[in-house]
């Protein structure tokens, strides 16, 4: 009978110790595990809620001159959501968009369907003209 108290206490603490989270798509819970080491995205679900408060990050995608007309085509919210994603985790190269591709829950989390590939992004960024590209 003690362990099955003890082991109900420590998840009513660690329920206790979770943080609500507002992202693009749905509220999640954060929970910081102290024994584990860290990972490169923790503070990531913070900053997304950032974004979705201010609506800075969907004003960014809708006033963006991308836009595709085949049915093929990648939703530009997938192109620059990726972009975005690689930006914020340090990257240089398009190639280094790969190591995003692993991670599933960043891309849920910014609302996006898929991390797009390296190609999609560099042909997505290209397609948009200098013109409104710069405004």
């Amino acid at each position: 009978m003690g362990e099955v108290k003890r082991r109900r206490e420590m998840s009513l603490k660690e329920v206790a110790q979770a943080i609500g989270v507002e992202t693009m798509k749905r509220r999640i819970q954060v929970k910081w595990d102290s024994s584990s080491s860290a990972i490169p995205f923790g503070q990531m679900a913070f900053f997304i809620e950032f974004l979705k408060l201010t609506d800075l990050y969907e004003r960014w995608i809708e006033d963006c001159p991308l836009r595709y007309a085949g049915p093929n085509g990648s939703p530009t919210a997938d192109i620059l959501g990726t972009w975005f994603l690689s930006i914020l985790s340090g990257h240089r190269r398009y190639a280094h968009i790969t190591t995003l591709r692993a991670d599933g829950v960043l891309s849920e989390l910014l609302g996006m369907n898929r991390i797009a590939s390296e190609d999609t992004v560099r042909r997505g960024l290209k397609a948009i003209e200098d013109e409104p590209g710069h405004a």
